[in-house]
């Protein structure tokens, strides 16, 4: 099916629904990413190993006889050797968890290992009674039971989820070339759930009844943006020979503003992965790529930053209510007009939406387009107080909780929005890579200083600069110390005006 000058590739059709068609439909509105397998499998096997450790220590204290061992299974030795030995032969990839009958054998392996080793530690340096070894023995064989079980049907959940599209990598390839079609080819058959949505090209329109797909030609880079936009996609996979540098260096620069991972994939000088080669966490399962950029922030650090936003942002409207209050009150008692004032910004995606503020200029000074200078005539008294103390930003906590901005990320601007007479996207190269997240009502550029009026380049480049350092070095912890810092520097710095 041809749409916007590029081939969607066919899906599985089938007219019939069962029962578990119907739930999976229900609760699963889009696909989840396998990463979370990863995760499951690691809370899973530290559950059976604590299971373990715990009737080890409840069997030893039942009776009295050793008053030290519930101390001695409190230093997690057997627990710390099994993740740490699981991790180093790469049981928490999703090739391993996937394939039970080639994990099985290691799993059992390295779990008796581990069990030995900690039972010739614990007898040889606290000297246990041998009665007790059949104890250890009894539990470790329990546990090994159990772990093994917990993978089985993990391998089975995963090959069903993947089957019923609950877990998918959701794929589009850039190049339809011949390495297009040898990786498509590939994927066709790839037991991990990925998925290619599309391919784009602008030239070599031919079918491939082989690999499913069908190609077209005239899909440029807006077809390749408004299709992410429309649909969750996890990575862009660029197809083109490694020796066309001038096409790559291009592509590269343009897609890196896309919120996803960016990956080459380079053909004959990286062979298909084999039993020894595993892809690393969230990326795509039984193919090397050469890296080019990763997504931002991970899924979990995405559902992560949605429940901070949320529970903030209630929380930063019962805190604010009354002085929101006050303001809507002063407002009207100091300018004839609206409250509250919308204003068009570019978000996440380059997307636009309209901001929220509370009204400080006078009606007629509202939509010049042109930033707000220091004694700037447009706002009237009550606004310059508001604006002094950033509380003109506070209605931004509606933003939030609608899912258009983040309590933490980079300040959307004005599409129009200037420095030194350049809009912003022209003065700096890099500056349609702060929108691969979400925009803030606060963010490291505002707490370093670099907010206000832009008058000279220089201005700008420090701000973005400010806004991608952010975005690459993201966490939870760094929101959380951003925040505590707004309250001292952001609204009441000495660029609030």
């Amino acid at each position: 099916m041809l749409k916007d000058g590029y081939r969607l590739l066919p899906g599985n059709v089938n007219n019939k629904f069962s029962v578990s068609d119907t739930i999976v439909a229900t609760f699963f509105r889009a696909p989840v990413s396998s990463v979370y397998f990863v995760y499951l499998s690691l809370s899973f096997d530290i559950i059976i190993i604590l299971a373990t450790i715990w009737g080890i220590a409840a069997s030893l204290t039942f009776d009295g006889q050793h008053e030290l061992a519930l101390n001695v299974v409190k230093e997690f030795l057997f627990m710390m050797v099994v993740l740490i030995l699981f991790e180093k032969n790469n049981l928490y990839k999703i090739e391993r968890i996937e394939n039970f009958q080639k994990s099985w054998a290691s799993i059992s392996s390295l779990w008796i290992f581990s069990s030995c080793l900690v039972a010739a530690v614990v007898f040889l340096t606290m000297a246990r009674p041998t009665d007790d070894l059949f104890i250890y023995a009894y539990f470790f064989v329990a546990g090994h039971l159990g772990i093994l079980g917990e993978r089985f049907l993990l391998s089975r959940l995963f090959r069903y989820c993947v089957e019923k599209n609950i877990v998918a990598h959701r794929v589009v390839t850039v190049g339809s070339t011949a390495l297009a079609h040898k990786f498509a080819s590939h994927i066709k058959d790839n037991r991990f759930g990925v998925k290619i949505g599309a391919i784009f090209d602008d030239g070599w329109i031919e079918d491939h009844a082989q690999s499913g797909v069908t190609l077209s030609k005239g899909a440029g880079l807006d077809a390749i943006s408004q299709y992410c936009k429309s649909n969750s996609i996890d990575t862009i996979v660029i197809t083109l020979p490694v020796d066309d540098s001038e096409r790559l260096q291009y592509l590269i620069q343009q897609l890196s503003v896309q919120p996803v991972n960016l990956r080459i994939f380079p053909g004959a000088l990286m062979p298909w992965s084999d039993a020894g080669c595993y892809a690393s966490i969230g990326d795509i399962p039984g193919v090397q790529l050469m890296t080019v950029a990763n997504r931002p922030i991970d899924n979990w650090g995405i559902f992560a930053k949605f429940l901070m936003d949320r529970i903030g942002g209630i929380f930063a409207l019962v805190l604010f209510g009354p002085v929101m209050l006050a303001c809507a009150i002063g407002i009207k008692l100091s300018s004839p007009g609206p409250i509250l004032y919308r204003q068009k910004r570019i978000g996440y995606r380059n997307e636009l939406f309209e901001v929220y503020k509370f009204r400080s200029m006078h009606v007629n000074c509202c939509d010049t387009g042109k930033l707000t200078e220091r004694g700037d005539k447009r706002v009237y008294r009550f606004g310059q107080i508001m604006r002094s103390l950033s509380l003109d930003e506070l209605p931004q906590i509606f933003n939030v909780l609608k899912g258009d901005m983040s309590l933490v990320g980079p300040r959307p601007h004005m599409p129009e929005a200037r420095a030194a007479g350049q809009l912003y996207c022209e003065a700096v190269t890099e500056y349609a890579l702060r929108h691969r997240v979400k925009p803030g009502i606060t963010g490291w550029a505002q707490i370093n200083g670099w907010r206000g009026p832009t008058e000279a380049i220089e201005q700008i480049k420090n701000r973005v600069a400010c806004d991608l350092y952010y975005i690459n070095n993201w966490s939870l912890s760094f929101d959380l110390v951003i925040l505590v810092k707004t309250i001292f520097v952001g609204f009441f710095g000495k660029n609030s005006f």
